[in-house]
């Protein structure tokens, strides 16, 4: 694949940091909250034979991997860490895109289970007391667990210690588990295309933790809630009635037919694609 300028940015400075200073080799580590979660988790996966692990604190796991990531992970000890049920982004970022809301909670249960599953990785999955969009403030207690383990210990070894009194947190080796949303279920419909274009977007962002909050707006106007798909059906009867309705309809229902949906952005890639194709050529 081509060349990530971060990923090489990271190989410069370690390069760089080596040539003036001594560098314990079998102590490097990478952590990162929000967007520096993000890029924590493309290094731990293109980088583990560099690094002893790290921490993903509130980062996306989607689309952190490449053609060079390896299907099995090096030995890495490896926290993922999260604010809570409420840890949740709003607002500008400094390029001026606006997010109404992103959860990051499924993103880390996605992280968890993968690097859970890695067999030479020590995996650790700790969840805030409700402090939101944050690290959390056990600094002392990450530094302790990730330098007792360097580069190459199993991880089959890792006894977890006890997190510091009155810590907001609990720290567990088990993946993190998230049961999926209930299911949206569209009412069938006379008019051909309408149950299946909004059974794909049920499917594919009502019940997917991490894009629906970001489409909250907009599947509210096409008339979803949380558990009815009904408005979205009557919406789409009242109002589809050109050619060039009939045609994203049809093609919407073509894809609906093959998707396979599930969690993360990753998961919502069926609904993308189908919109990108059918609404292409008709953006009225």
């Amino acid at each position: 694949g081509s060349e990530n300028p971060d990923v090489t940015l990271f190989d410069r400075l370690l390069a760089c940091t080596s040539a003036h200073f001594h560098v314990d080799r079998t102590r490097i580590f990478a952590a990162g909250h929000s967007a520096g979660g993000i890029f924590t988790n493309r290094l731990l996966r293109s980088r583990s034979s560099v690094l002893a692990g790290g921490i993903v604190a509130s980062g996306v796991f989607d689309l952190t991997g490449s053609s060079e990531t390896p299907a099995e992970l090096d030995p890495m000890t490896v926290i993922v860490t999260w604010g809570g049920d409420n840890d949740t982004y709003a607002g500008t970022t400094p390029g001026g895109v606006h997010v109404p809301s992103f959860s990051f909670v499924e993103q880390a249960s996605i992280a968890s289970k993968h690097y859970a599953a890695q067999p030479n990785v020590a995996h650790v999955r700790c969840r805030g007391e409700e402090i939101r969009h944050a690290w959390l403030p056990v600094n002392a207690w990450f530094i302790d667990v990730l330098l007792a383990r360097p580069k190459g210990t199993p991880g089959s070894s890792l006894v977890l210690p006890s997190l510091p009194s009155g810590a907001p947190a609990r720290c567990e080796t088990s993946p993190f588990e998230l049961a999926p949303l209930a299911p949206v279920a569209c009412r069938e419909s006379p008019r051909s295309g309408c149950a299946e274009a909004c059974q794909l977007f049920a499917d594919c962002a009502v019940e997917n933790r991490t894009v629906g909050p970001v489409l909250a707006q907009q599947l509210q106007t096409l008339g979803f809630t949380s558990r009815s798909c009904g408005g979205c059906v009557d919406r789409c009867e009242r109002g589809a009635s050109s050619e060039a309705d009939d045609a994203v309809l049809g093609c919407l229902k073509e894809h609906q037919a093959d998707a396979t949906c599930g969690p993360g952005i990753e998961g919502a890639f069926p609904l993308v694609v189908a919109v990108n194709v059918c609404c292409g050529a008709h953006p009225d």
